[in-house]
């Protein structure tokens, strides 16, 4: 589970969630994002969940992080 949160001047207006590299969804506040491993095709033993976020002024912003799964 994953939940995303903004100490930016502007609020966030849209999130998007990247799993290695594959469009996973599009979120609008609240900005909760969860998943089952099991259920993806494309996860590896070392996986990059990635974060791009755009706020009200449309500036963006993007963060990376690394998971792995047994």
């Amino acid at each position: 589970k994953l939940k995303i949160s903004n100490s930016g001047l502007f609020p966030l207006q849209k999130v998007e969630v990247f799993i290695n590299g594959i469009f996973m969804e599009s979120l609008e506040s609240p900005f909760y994002f969860s998943f089952k491993p099991s259920e993806l095709e494309n996860l590896r033993e070392s996986n990059e969940i990635k974060i791009v976020a755009y706020d009200t002024a449309y500036n963006k912003g993007e963060a990376t992080a690394s998971f792995n799964v047994k």
